[in-house]
Formats: C-alpha cells, structure tokens, sequence
C-alpha cells in the first residue's frame, strides 16, 4: 500500500516536471514566434523601403534623362538659331556679290568703249587682277560668227588658251561658247571677266558650253593673272 503512494507520488511529481517542461517548451515557442514575427515585420519594412528607394532611383534617373533631353534641345536649339544666323549672313553676302559682280560686268563693258588713257589702263588691270583668270583668250559670239548670220547663242567664245594655261587640259576647246559660269548666265566675255573678278587663283569653276549645239559641262582651275 506504501508502495503504490510512493508510486502515485512519484508519478504527480514526473507529471508536474513534465507539464512545467511543456509550459517552459511553450513559452520558449512563444518567444521564438514573437521574436520571429518581429523580424517578419522588420524585413517587411525593410521590403517597403527598398521599394520606396528603387521607386525614387527610378525617378531620379528619370528626371536626369528628362533633364539631359532638355539640355540638349536648347543646344539643338542654340545651332539652329546659330545656323539660321549663318544663312542669312550668307544671304546677305551672296546679295553684295551679285550686285558687286552685275556692277563689274557693267563697268567693264562700259570701259570696253572707252578711250583710256594709259594710267586709267593701269587702274584697271590692277582691279582685274584682284580676281582670277582662266588662262583663254575670248571673242564675242557675233565677232566669232563676223556678223553673217544672226548668232544661235549669246555668250564668249573660246578663241586660244594661254601658255601654260591649266584650263588646257581640263576638255575646253578652240571654238566652245561658254554661256554659264557656276550657273549664272554669261552673254559676253565681259561678264565671264566680271564673274572672275569674284574668284581665286586655285578655285573650282564649272563652265556650260555650247559645242556643235550640244552642252557640255566642264569644270575648270583658274589661277592668278600672270606677273
């Protein structure tokens, strides 16, 4: 009988350590869960706030790029009005040397006809060479022709080339009519002399001749009135 209290006394007491082991067991889960959902939360925040910062990075690059676009359109915009200024001024320029070019044109022609005296010559051989030549010698269409028949085109006639002339060898020939120089109309060889007046030793002309009625189109060198 002694025994089986010894017994049940026992077994309360392996029963009340077994149950205080579960509760601390418990508790221990417990905290483990509590700790573990605190650092759920935390990495949570975490998450939101690398999200919030991706989300500003993304913005921030957006407005560098958005800003970078508008940097470059007002350079963008800066060349245009810098090319438009450009053009004008060549506009205005290329004005000047068609009434500078229409003027010589005209003042050769009327010096042509002239009784000058030998200094006034002087005067205006040095103006030509300001300019460039081509190395030919011209005629005028209706001296070409001598007047017999009514001349089929208005322009200067090729009638030599010069000695050592680089216009020689460029496909020019005795007898061509040159009646456009860059395009502009010549009717006479007083205007081809004007139209050099604009030009330099070394620059590029291109020449629309008349040749047994078909065009042709060469391009010649001028180079500097011989010294």
């Amino acid at each position: 009988m002694e025994r089986r209290s010894t017994i049940r006394a026992v077994g309360c007491w392996v029963g009340a350590l077994a149950l205080a082991g579960l509760a601390g067991w418990v508790v221990l889960q417990h905290r483990t869960i509590s700790r573990l959902s605190e650092e759920n939360r935390k990495l949570a925040g975490n998450l939101d706030e690398l999200d919030r910062l991706r989300a500003e990075v993304k913005a921030a690059q957006n407005l560098r790029r958005q800003e970078a676009e508008l940097q470059q359109l007002r350079e963008d915009n800066r060349d245009l009005l810098r090319l438009r200024s450009e053009v004008h001024q060549l506009r205005e320029q290329q004005k000047e040397t068609e009434l500078l070019r229409t003027a010589n044109a005209r003042l050769l022609q009327a010096l042509q006809g002239l009784n000058l005296s030998t200094n006034q010559l002087a005067m205006v051989a040095a103006a030509r060479k300001e300019g460039a030549v081509l190395g030919i010698l011209l005629r005028s269409v209706n001296d070409a022709q001598n007047g017999a028949v009514p001349p089929r085109y208005n322009g200067a006639v090729v009638a030599q080339f010069e000695p050592d002339s680089p216009v020689a060898s460029s496909g020019l020939m005795v007898g061509d009519i040159i009646i456009r120089a860059d395009g502009r109309p010549i009717e006479n060889p007083g205007q081809l002399q004007a139209e050099m007046l604009t030009k330099k030793p070394g620059d590029i002309v291109t020449l629309d001749v008349m040749r047994n009625d078909t065009l042709i189109r060469v391009r010649v060198q001028t180079r500097a009135w011989p010294k």
